[in-house]
């Protein structure tokens, strides 16, 4: 029988985002969730990924080098890196849209620099629009490790499409009674897993 996960044993935490904040531009929209307006979705519980700061065409989004992120090898693998730099290549232009647009990734290009390893401290990467025009947007991210080392490269191009209506977007509502329940977030949990450390001698 398979090991019990985490996920298995507690409620998945995080709402989605206040869907009448598509009302708002991009720029406005996200400088509310970093102000901490609103509760964070699953995935910022579940990784540690945050955003950091946002302007016009530009966004930074954070992430625990957490030992959860590392493949057998023992290092974080292209996967983790693409899922950190996604977000901020998207925000970057979703910063540009006026109110009723939203974008959605269609393709990215990543390009490993340099292995990152688990450790304290985040990974960042800082993304910048490089043309966005009304469907298509295009922008680019460098990944930083905790240490400040460049660890990799990409570039996205996104859609834009039309925000749906508030009431068809399916969003559950935030649940004012919500609480974290005594539980830490799992990225800040010790990782289970195993590392093989006879990789590298095949």
């Amino acid at each position: 029988m398979p090991a019990e996960s985490i996920s298995d044993r507690r409620p998945t935490p995080g709402f989605y985002a206040d869907p009448a904040g598509l009302k708002l531009t991009g720029l406005e929209r996200h400088r509310q969730l970093i102000r901490g307006h609103g509760e964070p979705p699953a995935v910022q519980h579940l990784t540690g990924l945050r955003p950091t700061e946002i302007s016009m065409g530009r966004a930074t989004f954070a992430m625990p080098a957490s030992g959860w992120l590392v493949g057998p090898a023992g290092f974080l693998s292209a996967g983790p890196v693409a899922f950190l730099a996604d977000a901020p290549l998207s925000l970057a232009i979703d910063s540009v849209l006026p109110a009723g647009k939203t974008s959605t990734t269609s393709e990215i290009s990543l390009n490993l620099i340099s292995p990152a390893f688990p450790g304290e401290g985040n990974l960042i990467a800082r993304a910048r629009v490089i043309d966005v025009s009304s469907r298509l947007g295009f922008s680019e991210v460098s990944v930083n490790d905790q240490h400040g080392r460049l660890i990799a490269h990409a570039t996205s191009r996104c859609v834009i499409v039309d925000a749906p209506p508030t009431e068809e977007t399916g969003q559950k509502p935030v649940d004012p009674d919500w609480s974290r329940d005594g539980h830490a977030d799992p990225w800040s949990e010790e990782p289970q897993g195993f590392v093989d450390i006879d990789i590298d001698q095949r």
